[in-house]
């Protein structure tokens, strides 16, 4: 094989691993993180008894909780909830109206959590639930003061924790 042969096979899979990457697949042991789970912002969250530590993880899910909410904000306000896949792409304006903002991140690319959103007339909830053990999930009940819900055991219900506070200093996981 000449050199060229071996440096264009060489960016050549240089190339498909960045795509996979990107497109949110495994990334090769050592190779940097990417997109929602590069961030660097930190998170502080608590309830009623102070602060709740969360394990990494837990804040980037979290972070997509945050952003979920502000999302689902504005899109209330164009006319009612918009799906996650909505939501990613840039939900539509009302007539006359601002677009709403939109994820900067897709949910579905998280490798430790599942997000599901239901949505039932004017009301929406979200259930963020853990793939693996040993993480805590999140719960986002329906209504006007969308309450989040945290369960360090596992999938988490409004029987839960309440969350009372909460700050995401740093990177934002929405945009607009």
């Amino acid at each position: 094989m000449t050199k060229f042969a071996k440096l264009a096979a060489a960016i050549f899979a240089c190339a498909l691993i960045c795509a996979a990457a990107a497109a949110g697949f495994a990334r090769p042991a050592g190779q940097a993180a990417t997109g929602a789970m590069a961030t660097k912002a930190t998170v502080e969250v608590d309830d009623a008894s102070g602060k709740i530590s969360l394990k990494r993880e837990e804040q980037i899910a979290f972070m997509f909780v945050d952003a979920i909410k502000h999302v689902e904000a504005e899109c209330g306000r164009n006319g009612g909830p918009c799906t996650v896949a909505q939501m990613v792409a840039g939900p539509k304006a009302a007539a006359g109206a601002m677009p709403p903002s939109k994820l900067k991140y897709d949910p579905s690319t998280d490798p430790n959590f599942t997000y599901k959103l239901t949505i039932s007339g004017s009301n929406w909830e979200l259930w963020v639930i853990p793939k693996k053990p040993g993480f805590g999930g999140f719960y986002v009940a329906p209504g006007m003061m969308q309450d989040t819900f945290y369960n360090a055991k596992g999938a988490a219900s409004n029987k839960d924790r309440k969350l009372t506070g909460s700050s995401v200093n740093g990177d934002i996981f929405f945009e607009g």
